[in-house]
């Protein structure tokens, strides 16, 4: 197997496709007011109403012929609404049950730019010239020839030049258009034509730079005409400049994005060999797994039983050491059009993709692969037993919405997670998210969510839900070093950060699975709070499995008390102790069933 050698990377940072006519849960939307995908910013997003009756959303529907929708949980009536502000849905459901709000947006990628700040008119050298400089940095492209004497031979200043970007050919949205993006196995055909220059002769000349992801196989594109055609081949983050300049030689640069998706049936190969288990997993490689015992503990527990929810960017559910532990829904039948268990989604066979609302939660950028397999690999998961369950919330990892987050935790929980990993955050709180967690809360299912990566502290700058103090099942956790002290990068809390686990360094990262590509690379190297927290789901699984009679609260309280201490913790975090698996598991299997008592206030 080879391993991939991939940037560190630091990342903790929808109406339905068809409406089942067996599924009287779902409401009727007519296709003109039907959304089909998340909002990709925060001009896009909507209200969300939260309690609606199916029969009061179509009478809105057929009230207000601008109202388009967006369905995200049926089952507990969360939608998305659009066309009306917030005070006329609260005007227009006055009386009623519902808890309404303004949708909220969480980027995690830079929006695009154009960058029209520079000063100095003159031309610059190959040395200072600031787009040289801006185009190595956002794309890695070192320019050469006649490009570079084309960016060289721009004047830098106060300029009128306008970059102006469109699409020859739509790529399917039916919100306002933030961003590009369009499905694996198409191209792209972008046009500049339309670029302004108030000179006398209105001439301009461009140039096109269009590089792919990592795990491409594609060199860097170049074209000196208005217009570029791009075919990927593979999913994820593209980035481009274009460069635009006038007859006078002024420039104007505009640095942006598209995203490239993909819908990937559960289609699983030959799974990773067994037998290969422990030459493959060794301390070199996975070196967060011994750190904390967790080769060990599966000796007594591998968390068979136990379903972990990944709530993410998508699972690469054909991996051959994540698909052996993949959930599967067996109350619906595949590819038949129909709501077979009548939860509200349709052929919801692997879980779903929330973000796109379709049945396929593919990992399209590589970050929830990582982690579903940090947490429940068959092979080198902290839970080798465990199940997977997929939930894709994220455009194409350019962000999530509020809404679509709160819609897959409702799903993970009526669907029988017991645990649900979230390695994202928020900085605000927000009214449906409180009330998504307290029905966690009441159904006794475990959150596992990373602390944030900013190096802050979450007791006085909040990161939620890291941050939530009165929701006991919720395990926050930060990211420690291999020498038990916090990573550079982690967020901490006394009061609000409950437990540290291997996390990754820059110099040390984390090996794990990865999204599918052209290279064939199955792993990747990541780190972040973001990897620490599945290590914990992963063991609470195996703590679970060994004693189903816990509840949430007892397997957290078990976890953070049987963790090694570490002095280099003390006062950063409430336990101040990283992750011990091995203790963890040891402590659940000498309870004794339903008449166990939970009391952990002596050294292990």
């Amino acid at each position: 197997m080879k391993i991939s050698i991939l940037a560190s990377v630091v990342f903790a940072a929808m109406g339905l496709a068809a409406c089942a006519p067996k599924s009287p849960i779902i409401p009727y939307v007519p296709p003109r007011q039907r959304v089909t995908r998340a909002p990709a910013s925060q001009n896009e997003t909507g209200v969300i109403v939260l309690g609606l009756s199916t029969a009061t959303l179509e009478q809105l529907i057929g009230q207000y012929r601008d109202l388009s929708v967006r369905i995200v949980n049926p089952k507990h009536g969360l939608y998305e609404l659009f066309g009306q502000s917030l005070a006329t849905v609260r005007r227009e459901l006055r009386g009623q049950n519902v808890l309404i709000e303004k949708n909220s947006y969480v980027p995690l990628i830079k929006k695009s730019k154009v960058i029209d700040d520079y000063s100095n008119t003159a031309p610059f050298s190959v040395v200072d010239n600031p787009l040289v400089f801006n185009v190595d940095q956002y794309q890695k492209v070192f320019l050469t020839g006649a490009d570079l004497n084309f960016v060289n031979s721009c004047r830098l200043g106060p300029s009128n030049v306008s970059p102006v970007i469109h699409l020859m050919s739509n790529q399917g949205t039916n919100l306002q258009q933030t961003w590009f993006y369009f499905n694996l196995g198409n191209s792209i055909n972008l046009d500049a034509s339309n670029s302004q220059a108030p000179t006398n002769d209105g001439k301009l000349s461009y140039l096109w730079i269009v590089t792919a992801p990592q795990d491409s196989l594609l060199q860097p594109q170049y074209s000196r005409s208005a217009t570029i055609r791009y075919t990927p081949d593979t999913t994820g983050l593209h980035r481009f400049t274009l460069i635009v300049k006038d007859s006078n030689g002024y420039c104007q640069p505009l640095y942006s994005h598209f995203f490239v998706s993909a819908k990937v049936p559960f289609e699983p190969g030959p799974a990773f060999p067994a037998s290969l288990s422990s030459t493959f997993v060794t301390p070199n490689r996975f070196l967060n797994l011994f750190r904390i015992g967790a080769t060990k503990a599966w000796k007594l527990s591998t968390g068979k039983g136990i379903t972990i929810a990944i709530i993410d960017s998508g699972v690469n559910y054909n991996h051959p050491a994540l698909s052996p532990n993949i959930w599967i829904n067996r109350g619906e039948i595949p590819n038949n059009g129909i709501d077979d268990d009548g939860d509200g989604f349709v052929d919801d066979v692997v879980g779903y993709n929330f973000a796109q609302n379709n049945p396929y939660p593919y990992d399209d950028y590589g970050h929830g692969s990582h982690v579903a397999g940090i947490a429940a690999s068959s092979i080198f998961g902290a839970a080798r037993g465990a199940k997977i369950m997929p939930l894709k919330v994220t455009i194409f990892a350019s962000g999530f919405d509020i809404a679509t987050v709160a819609g897959a935790i409702y799903y993970a929980v009526d669907q029988g997670a017991k645990i649900i990993n979230l390695s994202m955050g928020w900085p605000n709180d927000y009214p449906v998210m409180r009330r998504v967690l307290k029905y966690t809360e009441q159904k006794d299912v475990l959150l596992t969510v990373s602390a944030g990566n900013s190096s802050t502290n979450n007791d006085v700058i909040p990161q939620y839900p890291a941050s939530y103090r009165h929701f006991p099942n919720i395990i926050s956790v930060a990211a420690s070093n291999y020498y038990g002290a916090l990573t550079s990068y982690s967020n901490y809390g006394p009061e609000t950060v409950d437990i540290a686990a291997p996390g990754g360094t820059t110099k040390r990262p984390i090996i794990s699975a990865y999204k599918e590509n052209p290279r064939h690379e199955l792993y990747a190297k990541m780190a972040g709070t973001s990897m620490a927290s599945p290590l914990v789901a992963g063991v609470a699984a195996q703590v679970w499995s060994e004693d189903r009679h816990l509840t949430d609260t007892e397997v957290k309280q078990i976890l953070l008390e049987t963790g090694e201490p570490s002095a280099a913790l003390k006062n950063r975090i409430k336990s101040g102790r990283v992750l011990n698996a091995q203790a963890a598991v040891k402590y659940a299997r000498n309870l004794n069933g339903p008449s166990h008592s939970v009391i952990l206030t002596r050294p292990l």
